[in-house]
């Protein structure tokens, strides 16, 4: 089992568009995995938590908009349950 860690942030349609594509099919091909998601701005945070809320079962989603990305990365990490 493995858990996944996103920190990012989507602001262009494009880039959106493509995240709804694709976060459904890790949500099928990671099911059983628990996805810790910290979007790091309010630009389409909506939007993005209802693509991560509607496809991931096991989801821990945050919206910590400190600017230090790597400390938001290792603090989301320690809440991690896997090896």
């Amino acid at each position: 089992m493995i858990s996944i860690v996103q920190n990012f942030i989507c602001t262009q349609p494009k880039r959106l568009n493509l995240l709804a594509e694709e976060v459904p099919n890790m949500g099928n091909i990671f099911k059983d995995s628990e996805f810790y998601i910290n979007y790091n701005t309010d630009i389409n945070l909506k939007k993005v938590y209802q693509i991560y809320n509607n496809n991931i079962s096991k989801l821990n989603f945050y919206n910590n908009l400190e600017p230090n990305w790597g400390l938001i990365t290792v603090a989301v990490q320690k809440e991690v349950a896997t090896p």
